[in-house]
């Protein structure tokens, strides 16, 4: 429980991966796992990575929701933001 850092404070993606990697740097972490719903971790480690971050695992919850339709349809279009450097 100990090595668990929740950011309470990010807005977005990528705020939460400038977090942390300014917490990793801090720390002399080299290694940092994000925890997301499984559609998201892609665009998760884009962020992870162009905030430095390139050696990011990765883990989900193991279901489906409803929301997930919705949510998988959004995300296509951010990913493609995210590959073409979109701010």
């Amino acid at each position: 429980a100990e090595a668990l850092v929740a950011d309470s404070t990010g807005r977005n993606t990528r705020a939460t991966a400038e977090f942390t990697a300014a917490f990793a740097e801090t720390h002399d972490l080299k290694r940092v796992i994000a925890v997301s719903q499984y559609f998201h971790l892609p665009r998760c480690r884009l962020a992870f990575a162009e905030a430095g971050l390139e050696d990011v695992g990765a883990s989900y919850a193991r279901y489906l929701e409803w929301r997930d339709i919705y949510s998988i349809a959004r995300e296509v279009p951010a990913v493609a933001a995210y590959w073409l450097g979109v701010r």
